[in-house]
């Protein structure tokens, strides 16, 4: 009888043994699974998001060029000197070449993109498809850059003397400066190197003094434009050196919040993020940063945790561009921003991570910013969202470089926050702004989906 009570305790505990094992096995081997789910979902997404940008951006080109060809032919003995027929005939030539050929990929890449990154595929399949759209998206942006750099003397010559063109550039260079001017005076002893912040303000005096000149052309407005750039490049770059940041070599991720202020959570969150010495940026709308809203939004700006334009109530771009809604949506929110803040703000995050290429150029050519866009999205805005969810997502889907969308209007996301800044500190990520993740000044019309994901124009 003791026998058998004895092999029947001992099958009990070997089953428990089993049991526990198997318990354990699965949690340990659920995490890097789950986070290799998630990274396949959401670069599927980002890349095949980014070709389609490309896509739009190509087809744009083309029609520009093709414009421009047209005009140096109905105008050729005046340009004869700048654009001689070899040049002409080569354009035509590699224009005719990309008409034919198109992209890469197919017409409908949005669509492909939705299908082909749907969550219910195999994580190797959306792995693959990923990192097809990714390699079509860097193939693409080659192709751009040659398009670019073959009609860049036809724009210098043509718009020159074409006003409108000279005017557009002149109002981009204008937005320009003033967001730049808000790096000099914010970076006021933060700087590793002083001189530098010398060099920017005589750049901006100077390109001040050109705007004022109404005989300046497209083309020294566009020289202007990249001075600019160039000096508040060597800022930014000072700044990181101070603060010791150096994101090609360390693990950065910036932290983004859109949706604020809110007059409980976000004050929370700002100084939660201060105490910790996390730097993040922020994206407001216009109908949250109105006077009774504004000292929040004032309170939150610092050069760590910059303040960037979400709309005034959350349209998506394409939507504010079809129904030339950009004054209220845009212009008018930069403006809120600015009365808040004492500062123009130089980013534009889009609802829902909608951008089209109507919309990026005019939030470049109009505002002088910057798309922020994230290839991490926490799903705290999702229904059922815990603090728990939040930062499983964030922790599982971030790599070095990456843009995190988040939510300062609620409660669980600012309770999720000092979890997820022990865990990713505790691996050695350091947390950034969105220039100090890029090291460079937010450039007009260019959209940052990561460190290693920038759309240029």
């Amino acid at each position: 009888m003791k026998s058998a009570q004895h092999r029947h305790r001992n099958a009990v505990m070997v089953a428990v043994v089993v049991v526990v094992a198997l318990v354990l096995g699965f949690a340990i081997a659920y995490r890097p699974a789950y986070r290799y789910y998630r990274q396949a979902v959401s670069q599927c997404i980002e890349w095949g998001n980014s070709f389609r940008i490309e896509e739009d951006h190509f087809e744009a080109e083309l029609k520009a060029d093709a414009d421009l060809i047209s005009r140096a032919d109905a105008s050729f003995p005046k340009y004869m000197d700048a654009l001689p027929t070899s040049t002409i005939s080569d354009a035509e030539r590699m224009l005719d070449e990309m008409n034919s050929e198109g992209l890469i990929g197919s017409p409908s890449t949005h669509q492909r993109a939705q299908a082909n990154c749907s969550s219910d595929r195999l994580p190797t399949q959306l792995r693959q498809e990923g990192g097809n759209f990714k390699v079509d998206t860097r193939e693409a942006q080659g192709t751009i850059s040659k398009l670019d750099d073959e009609f860049k003397p036809f724009r210098m010559v043509l718009f020159d003397d074409d006003l409108n063109e000279t005017a557009l550039m002149r109002t981009q260079v204008v937005a320009v400066v003033a967001g730049v001017n808000g790096l000099y005076d914010e970076s006021k002893g933060l700087v590793a190197d002083e001189g530098l912040r010398g060099k920017l303000a005589s750049e901006i005096a100077r390109v001040r003094g050109d705007v004022n000149d109404m005989a300046i052309r497209y083309s020294q407005y566009v020289k202007d434009q990249d001075a600019l750039y160039k000096a508040a490049d060597a800022v930014v770059a000072s700044r990181n050196k101070k603060e010791g940041i150096d994101c090609g070599h360390q693990r950065c991720v910036a932290l983004t919040f859109d949706d604020g202020p809110n007059p409980k959570t976000t004050p929370e969150l700002s100084s939660l993020l201060r105490s910790r010495g996390a730097h993040a940026t922020f994206f407001i709308m216009g109908g949250n940063a109105m006077p009774d809203k504004s000292s929040i939004a004032s309170s939150a700006h610092r050069l760590d945790t910059p303040i960037g334009s979400h709309t005034w109530s959350h349209e998506d771009l394409p939507k504010i561009m079809k129904q030339n809604d950009e004054a209220q949506q845009l212009d008018a929110t930069n403006k809120a921003i600015l009365d808040a803040t004492g500062h123009v703000p130089n980013q534009v995050r889009p609802p829902h991570g909608a951008v089209d290429e109507a919309s990026r150029t005019y939030i470049g050519q109009h505002l002088g910013s910057s798309v922020v866009v994230y290839g991490v999205d926490s799903f705290d805005w999702a229904n059922g969202a815990t603090v728990s969810s939040v930062k499983s997502k964030v922790e599982s889907e971030v790599q070095p470089g990456s843009i995190v969308l988040m939510h300062d209007v609620y409660q669980h996301t600012v309770d999720a926050v000092p979890r997820i800044l022990r865990d990713l500190g505790s691996k050695g990520y350091r947390f950034v702004t969105v220039p100090e993740l890029t090291g460079e000044y937010p450039r007009a019309g260019v959209i940052y989906y990561g460190r290693d994901n920038i759309l240029r124009m």
